[in-house]
């Protein structure tokens, strides 16, 4: 009977699992990772919108054998844009509908600019593989690219002109319907001009035009040189074809929105012509090879348009920001995907700046030749790449993100005026994981990536750590907000654009005495952090050489959950002020000590100026002051046209100014070197007078220390933080 009992409630248990199978919704199969293609599949653009197809499924096919991303699987869903920008906006609608975790598409630029405002809005991520426009990314921030943009390309093309062809004149044809062809033919325009070549003549026609008679015969009378035709492959090759039947002798260049197509509408007129491509298969990357292997595997035939590898590059690339981000949380993603660096695609290595485009960029010239293309050079795109080393992991992390953006953020200024010594700024971001022996191995990667300088790190003990690494290596770096001094006597390689600890440690202690009329003092220190360490030995000396009393230093480790031991040090000596020199802890400490009936005013210093810390205890100190380096009030003219061009951005603090005059100082140098050797651009450092940054004047001592930098203090009155004094050296 036991026995029996036993096998019915195994045959019960087992009717329970299945049930639960059918009717639980968490144990049915996964749901997939949903993917929007959006591209034209009809209309005059299907032609080019079916390599974006064919690299996207390409990818997706390869991310489900290897078993999809999150443990689903991917689905990729393809929306038609029908080759038209209201097209393009209702398809983006639509992905908006079926709640997709991202984009891919779409080849044209008139129907990515109709697709990234909708896009943006909803807060889906969106990358474009083709469209080279430059106005397509700066609709918003959740809209990239991994194709080159048109300024490159149109100076490559002018560039190989001139030098290569030798020619003098040119006529630009452009397609006054489309973005992409008004955008890469002016910068031709200006490129070809600028190298002293002469535009004989610019001529519009429209999308539909098939008819380019009147125009062609004013140019077999000027004969030019070149005729540069920035269009597509339908428009571009009829106009070739008919130019050739007239006989006009001139050599035709094009952009990327060239392809064999092209030798359906051209013919034969068509060979001897040069364009701009993002591929070919000669490229030497490994992961180039394997694209076109899966390709011809899947396809049975080579690759023919490098849009494809683009195309695949994008979808492996999102797939991959997925993966890193551990989420479908959509703005998490974004978040990874602005952050990318040397990205292994089959079209090379791609690094996307501030703004969502890829910098390093190479652009392949190609020759059409007997019904195929041939190689003929491949230009890359100058950059000088800088390591920005903080915590994008760890109890750093949150601190240290707007140090990260203001990197970024100048960079992406710098990149916009034409870069530093006409090369382009590679961010490299690399983690310390919030340790200092994260810090190290960060710096090594820095070393190994042939990095030319280093931004950072935050926290004193991190940049301690980088610091030994980039002075044995002697590779300049520049901290934004490490304030202990023992950081720049590492070595003369060693810079920081902040004020150090003696000074505000002096300030604060200044301050207590003089200001609030503190007699005595408690002071609370981190003993795990340098600058905890240094900030509460500094304000202790100068606070007792000021007359006051400092009745007891209090050791504490930050991850404390109990502070019962502290609470009752401090009810018992009652000082004036208690001064907590640590980072976010310092909020809680703070609020324990007030719920507990302590009256002490509480100060503290630069760790205290994040959201981070109102947010652990801050928001409930009723009374207390720090230092910090920078306010929103600071009436230099720098200062005042920052804070009016970022007036947007939700959070705007001295980390973020701070780092953001560390890239601009640093490009300053290289300016002043004309060189990116790094000892010569660490004496253009060290020779640094009069540089005007976001935070003031920065000029260097002997130890390269900025000299008469202001301290601002900040009041908090029942978690609200304003700004109260600056305080001059």
């Amino acid at each position: 009977m036991k026995s029996v009992k036993i096998i019915w409630t195994l045959f019960f248990l087992i009717c329970l699992v299945l049930i639960s199978c059918f009717t639980c919704p968490g144990a049915r199969a996964s749901e997939p990772v949903k993917i929007a293609c959006i591209t034209a599949q009809t209309g005059i653009a299907a032609d080019d919108g079916l390599p974006i197809i064919q690299g996207a499924q390409l990818a997706v096919d390869e991310i489900n054998r290897n078993g999809g991303l999150l443990g689903k699987p991917v689905k990729l869903i393809f929306l038609d844009n029908k080759s038209t920008p209201m097209g393009s906006k209702f398809a983006s609608e639509e992905a908006v509908k079926l709640k997709v975790t991202g984009v891919i598409g779409a080849s044209w630029s008139s129907h990515s600019l109709a697709m990234a405002p909708v896009l943006q809005k909803a807060g889906i991520p969106m990358i474009t593989p083709a469209s080279t426009a430059t106005k397509v990314t700066e609709i918003g921030n959740y809209i990239f690219r991994v194709c080159f943009t048109d300024d490159l390309q149109g100076r490559t093309m002018a560039l190989f002109a001139r030098n290569t062809l030798k020619a003098a004149t040119a006529v630009v044809l452009q397609n006054i319907n489309e973005q992409y062809s008004l955008t890469l033919s002016d910068y031709f325009r200006r490129s070809f001009i600028k190298s002293g070549g002469k535009i004989l003549l610019t001529g519009n026609y429209t999308e539909k035009c098939v008819d380019f008679s009147d125009i062609l015969k004013e140019i077999k009378k000027i004969k030019p040189d070149v005729i540069f035709i920035p269009g597509y492959s339908r428009d571009s090759g009829l106009i070739i074809h008919q130019a050739g039947k007239m006989g006009i002798k001139a050599v035709f260049l094009g952009g990327d929105g060239w392809s064999l197509n092209m030798f359906d509408y051209a013919g034969d007129y068509l060979n001897g012509s040069y364009a701009a491509a993002p591929w070919q298969k000669s490229l030497p990357f490994p992961e180039s090879g394997h694209f076109q292997k899966i390709f011809y595997k899947k396809f049975k035939k080579p690759v023919y348009n490098g849009v494809i590898a683009l195309a695949y590059d994008a979808t492996r690339l999102f797939c991959r920001a997925v993966t890193n981000a551990g989420t479908l949380d959509r703005k998490r993603i974004r978040d990874i995907l602005a952050r990318t660096f040397d990205f292994k695609g089959a079209t090379g290595s791609i690094t996307l700046d501030g703004t969502g485009d890829p910098i390093g960029k190479q652009v392949v010239i190609m020759k059409f030749d007997n019904h195929t293309y041939h190689y003929i050079e491949t230009v890359k795109e100058n950059t000088v790449t800088i390591a920005a080393i903080y915590a994008l992991t760890g109890r750093a992390a949150q601190v240290s993100r707007t140090s990260v953006e203001g990197v970024i953020d100048a960079a992406t200024e710098i990149n916009k005026s034409g870069g530093v010594e006409n090369r382009k700024i590679k961010v490299d971001i690399i983690d310390n994981i919030s340790t200092p022996i994260g810090s190290k191995l960060a710096a090594e990667k820095a070393v190994a990536d042939n990095v030319t300088a280093i931004i950072g790190s935050l926290w004193s003990s991190h940049s301690l750590a980088v610091a030994k690494i980039a002075q044995a290596h002697k590779i300049p770096m520049i901290s934004n907000m490490s304030t202990n001094p023992k950081l720049t006597k590492t070595g003369n390689y060693i810079f920081r654009v902040c004020f150090t600890d003696d000074f505000q440690g002096k300030v604060m202690a200044e301050f207590a005495r003089n200001d609030l009329k503190a007699k005595s003092a408690l002071v609370l220190t981190d003993i795990t952090s340098a600058y905890s360490i240094g900030l509460s030995g500094e304000f202790i000396k100068i606070f007792r050489k000021a007359g006051g009393k400092v009745l007891f230093n209090a050791k504490y480790k930050p991850d404390l959950n109990n502070c019962n031991r502290i609470i009752l040090r401090v009810k018992k000596y009652r000082p004036d002020v208690v001064f907590i020199s640590g980072h976010d802890e310092s909020g809680f400490l703070a609020e324990k000590l007030q719920v507990s009936g302590i009256k002490a005013i509480f100060l503290g210093g630069d760790g205290w100026n994040y959201g981070s810390f109102l947010n652990k205890g801050g928001k409930y100190i009723k009374h207390g002051f720090f230092c910090d380096h920078w306010s929103e009030k600071s009436e230099n003219p720098v200062s005042i046209a920052f804070v009016k061009k970022h007036k947007n951005i939700a959070e705007i603090n001295s980390a973020f100014a701070l780092s953001r005059d560390a890239m601009f100082l640093l490009a300053d140098a290289i300016h002043r070197a004309k060189s990116f050797n790094r000892e010569k651009i660490r004496t253009a450092l060290a020779e640094t007078k009069s540089f005007q940054g976001v935070t003031g004047m920065i000029c260097f001592d002997k130890n390269r220390n900025p000299v008469n930098k202001d301290a601002v203090i900040y009041v908090i009155t029942s978690g609200q933080v304003k700004y109260f004094k600056t305080i001059a050296p």
